[in-house]
């Protein structure tokens, strides 16, 4: 190839490059811009408006959350209001269907929905939404009131066909788990019961006075910060209110908080909407009644049972050094501390098994009652006073912290067992693969034991 033919065939080149830059790039990128439905960013927009056949709703951005303007005042649900300006603004034109010459036929003469939307003073083209696209999730679109009529993706019609309720603040309860200093429960019929947060953790004050379960209390104020509404009653006032069981309430939940007045939850009873069944909640003081999911009564009823901490040997913890374990049929060994492992204490010539040994001492000091079988109640009451097995623990000075007592009496449907500590009021029931994690017999933590039967830890 000569010289001359290589400089022609790189001054084509570069023509080319040249117009692809100048010409076809802008165009391009002109193309990319106009495929959007709305020139706008979310994070511009400060004021909407969403009207359909039935209803207009307005809402205002306040900060950084949204507020409903029409046809109530009230908090909006920011990430709702968010769905819809997201969707919107990354909604593209497909392609052009029609001119507007025809808007019936596609469902935009009256349109399914349409969004205004305002960035400060300046108002956007109104996107009017029509029918579905009979094949395909697509639907029928127009940017103000004399573009032509485009085709744009089914969900951008998904989310404007939005009612009130769908944009209303689902959130029932505006409080910080961390601020809450105390709980009633005053359930219908029963005993009403109190929690209150220590230094040390929660504890039950009515109607008895112990330690409540750490866990449990966490549960229920997660119950409580998660509580939204379903659906929203459209009338008010007390016959509404008597009708849905609110007067008196089936439970009435009072958070005490540290930073502001009482907040009082009240929850009535189930009621058949025909398609489904809610239970009706509101707020004391707050006459918008709320349906919330059926499994809130039991999620937030509890009783004092329910809560109190049912560990038996509560506060034994590092400084244990030994167990000593005597079962009725007269046998007893005693595991010592050795190190960081456990070991027979006394001349015994079996070696225990670390794993074996180290799970049944972390299973009968974290062991938790299934349920409490009664109060203020004797060993004897129970049969306990000559217990199936009993654990002495033993501190580093020599001290018996406590003794665990558990065994087993005849029952309708099998064998009952049962637990308490030597020095407890409270006698509480076990499950049978329970017991027999505790009642442990020497041979059961020898060597020759497969690590694989050791079952998984009763506690957490």
């Amino acid at each position: 190839m000569s010289f001359r033919n290589t400089g022609i065939l790189a001054l084509l080149v570069a023509l080319l490059g040249a117009y692809v830059y100048w010409v076809e790039r802008p165009a391009i990128e002109k193309e990319g811009r106009t495929a959007r439905l709305l020139d706008v960013s979310p994070e511009d927009v400060t004021r909407l408006e969403l009207q359909t056949p039935t209803e207009t709703i307005r809402a205002e951005k306040t900060g950084q959350t949204w507020m409903l303007t029409a046809p109530i005042e009230g908090p909006a649900d920011t990430r709702a209001v968010d769905t819809i300006l997201r969707t919107t603004a990354a909604a593209e034109q497909k392609r052009t269907v029609g001119d507007g010459s025809n808007l019936a036929s596609f469902g935009l003469e009256e349109p399914d929905a349409t969004l205004r939307l305002f960035a400060g003073d300046r108002a956007l083209p109104a996107l009017h939404i029509g029918k579905g696209t009979p094949i395909g999730f697509n639907a029928y679109a127009r940017s103000g009131d004399d573009g032509d009529v485009v085709l744009t993706a089914g969900t951008v019609r998904a989310a404007l066909m939005k009612q009130l309720a769908d944009l209303r603040d689902k959130t029932i309860l505006h409080v910080s788990e961390g601020d809450v200093a105390a709980l009633l429960l005053t359930p219908r019929a029963g005993a009403a019961v109190r929690l209150e947060r220590m230094q040390d953790g929660w504890r039950l004050t009515a109607p008895i006075e112990a330690p409540a379960a750490q866990a449990a209390v966490t549960n229920l104020l997660a119950a409580l910060q998660a509580l939204r509404a379903v659906e929203f009653a459209t009338d008010r006032g007390d016959a509404a209110e008597n009708r849905r069981g609110l007067t008196p309430p089936a439970l009435e939940v009072t958070i005490e908080t540290s930073t502001s007045a009482p907040v009082v939850l009240r929850i009535g009873d189930e009621v058949d909407l025909g398609d489904k069944a809610l239970v009706a909640a509101m707020i004391q003081g707050d006459d918008q009644i709320y349906y919330v999911a059926t499994h809130v009564p039991g999620s937030l009823g509890k009783t004092a049972a329910d809560l109190q901490d049912k560990t038996l040997l509560a506060g034994a913890g590092d400084d244990v050094t030994e167990l000593r374990v005597r079962h009725a049929d007269g046998e007893s060994f005693a595991l010592v501390r050795d190190g960081d492992a456990w070991a027979f204490a006394g001349d015994a010539a079996d070696a225990v098994q670390p794993l074996i040994a180290q799970r049944f001492v972390d299973d009968v000091l974290a062991l938790e009652g299934d349920e409490i079988l009664a109060s203020d109640t004797t060993l004897e009451t129970v049969g306990l006073d000559t217990p199936d097995v009993e654990v002495t623990i033993v501190d580093a000075a020599g001290t018996e912290i406590g003794t665990l007592v558990a065994g087993r009496t005849p029952g309708e449907n099998g064998p009952m067992y049962h637990a308490a500590t030597r020095d407890g009021d409270s006698v509480y029931t076990l499950r049978d693969y329970v017991f027999t994690r505790i009642a442990k017999r020497s041979a059961d933590l020898t060597a020759g034991s497969p690590p694989a039967a050791s079952p998984p830890a009763i506690g957490p």
